[in-house]
């Protein structure tokens, strides 16, 4: 069933008003790409810096909504959808963490339970996401990328609902932004 509508907040108003007619247009048609064609907001890029940067700061509340939108229709629980983030990613800041499921704990998908596997001293994910991370980013990038999630949430006592999660939302951007080796290498689709 195709979405019929999606919430547009005044905060993007306030953004894309200052535009002119053709940034306009643009942005709004990238928006409702993500949001009614579930394009990859990876797929979104702008030539123009103006809108690659009003695009950092609104991709994730997009990314959010489409996520939801997914899951609630396809009755996934808390099971998480494929990454769309992409479009520029500079300023990238560490998002709060999610309340909910304790790291370690089984979910329930289905009849069966699911049990997280432990990738590092705070960091639990299903095999099946930590697969799709080496499959994306190869062995060594989904490594330096648990390194950093468990840095992060050992130093400052975080949880998140999904740490697969985190790590696509907010820790291939941070290493992206600090143009570590190790990336260059495993080639990040910017």
């Amino acid at each position: 069933m195709a979405r019929k509508a999606f919430n547009f907040y005044r905060s993007y108003w306030e953004q894309i008003k200052l535009l002119n007619s053709k940034q306009q247009l643009l942005l709004f048609k990238a928006i409702c790409e993500v949001q009614f064609l579930e394009k990859h907001i990876e797929d979104i890029a702008f030539n123009d810096k103006v809108l690659e940067i009003i695009w950092v700061g609104i991709k994730h509340s997009i990314n959010t909504s489409l996520q939801g939108y997914i899951t609630k229709q396809k009755g996934l629980g808390t099971q998480v959808i494929e990454p769309l983030a992409k479009g520029g990613g500079k300023g990238v800041q560490n998002p709060p963490a999610s309340q909910g499921q304790e790291e370690g704990q089984e979910e329930v998908q289905g009849k069966g339970k699911v049990q997280k596997k432990k990738y590092a001293e705070f960091v639990f994910m299903h095999e099946k996401e930590y697969n799709t991370l080496v499959s994306r980013y190869k062995k060594e990038g989904t490594k330096q990328c648990i390194e950093v999630l468990n840095n992060y949430k050992g130093s400052n006592g975080k949880k998140y609902r999904s740490d697969y999660s985190a790590i696509l939302s907010w820790v291939v951007e941070k290493l992206k932004l600090q143009d570590v080796s190790v990336t260059r290498n495993i080639k990040f689709q910017c």
